[in-house]
């Protein structure tokens, strides 16, 4: 059985320019948590480093645009250990932005669910802010 968790937050800047934003890749890094380096690696191909939770990667996987339903974007693992997708779509004169992660059973157990949740949450307040205007990258809480 996955683990799924998906978090949503409300921005007030345009779908469009939200979207240009967490979709060029050089871009993640300002806006993922864990991530300290995200390079294009080919066609549809993303190679990620970082670290977090007392865990580090480096490695490459999909990312891509889906044709058929505007302002979504979908990445994941080769070995499919790890996919998500993000969704940016109109909302009262702003932008609604909804990030799913899906991890197989037994990869990634280590990691608590309360920090994948607090993780989605400070990268959805980094999307906010940077697009908004109104500050950076959002860290979150580590538990010891």
């Amino acid at each position: 059985m996955a683990h799924n968790h998906e978090s949503s937050l409300v921005v007030e800047a345009s779908p469009d320019e939200v979207y240009k934003f967490v979709s060029d890749i050089k871009n993640m890094p300002k806006y993922m948590p864990t991530t300290k380096c995200a390079e294009k690696a080919g066609k549809e191909r993303v190679h990620v480093a970082g670290e977090g939770d007392g865990f580090q990667y480096d490695t490459e996987g999909y990312l891509r645009r889906n044709n058929s339903d505007e302002g979504r974007l979908e990445w994941g693992s080769d070995e499919h250990a790890y996919k998500g997708w993000m969704k940016v779509e109109p909302h009262k004169g702003g932008s609604k932005v909804t990030i799913h992660l899906t991890f197989k059973e037994g990869e990634y157990d280590e990691i608590p669910c309360k920090h994948v949740t607090e993780g989605l949450e400070a990268g959805l307040k980094s999307i906010k802010q940077q697009t908004e205007g109104t500050g950076g990258k959002v860290k979150p809480p580590v538990e010891h």
